[in-house]
């Protein structure tokens, strides 16, 4: 297999700059996908949970998994605070705001929606949804789960999850592999 070509990491971090899992553009929350992988995973302290009014929330099924158009997880069974226990949609933003931001409460597709899971509770936002921030109850810390997801670890995890270049990567030798790195560190001072 041959060397890496100069320039190689920037050109393909320029061209995946949106499909990079581990952070989000303009701010210092971790991007919607980690979040969503967070709950797929249950990576919580599920007898802890609350809605950011304080009441307890226990998910019996997080749903599943919606890679198309509409709420992030269908058929979600949750029960909040001393209510029955019901069955709808949940969706992952990174903020409260999101809500309204996006329009969700225009769109027929959200009606269904039973719980609306954020990263932190923020700012009050006209939410009219149940609404858990996962901030506080998370099982691991975010930057250790962060680390993990792009490990070898992280092989365990489905392969949708494993993100675009874990087979080509996989690929390079140990040579090309420091080259990449070395590639990298310095694309990236030069963004710093």
């Amino acid at each position: 297999m041959p060397g890496l070509c100069p320039g190689f990491y920037a050109q393909w971090r320029a061209q995946n700059e949106s499909r990079l899992l581990l952070r989000e553009r303009g701010g210092p929350h971790p991007p919607e996908r980690l979040l969503q992988t967070v709950w797929h995973h249950q990576r919580l302290q599920r007898d802890q949970l609350q809605t950011v009014d304080g009441r307890m929330v226990r998910v019996l099924h997080p749903g599943f998994w919606n890679h198309e158009a509409g709420p992030d997880f269908r058929g979600a069974v949750v029960q909040i605070g001393r209510e029955e226990a019901r069955s709808g949609d949940v969706e992952i933003d990174w903020e409260r705001q999101n809500w309204q931001t996006h329009q969700h409460h225009r769109n027929p597709a959200f009606a269904n929606v039973v719980l609306h899971v954020v990263w932190s509770a923020g700012p009050e936002a006209s939410d009219p949804l149940p609404t858990l921030a996962l901030e506080k109850f998370v099982d691991t810390p975010l930057n250790e789960m962060q680390g993990w997801a792009g490990s070898p670890v992280a092989a365990v995890w489905p392969e949708a999850l494993r993100g675009a270049c874990a087979t080509p990567l996989a690929q390079l030798t140990t040579e090309q592999s420091g080259g990449l790195l070395q590639q990298a560190a310095l694309d990236r001072k030069s963004v710093v």
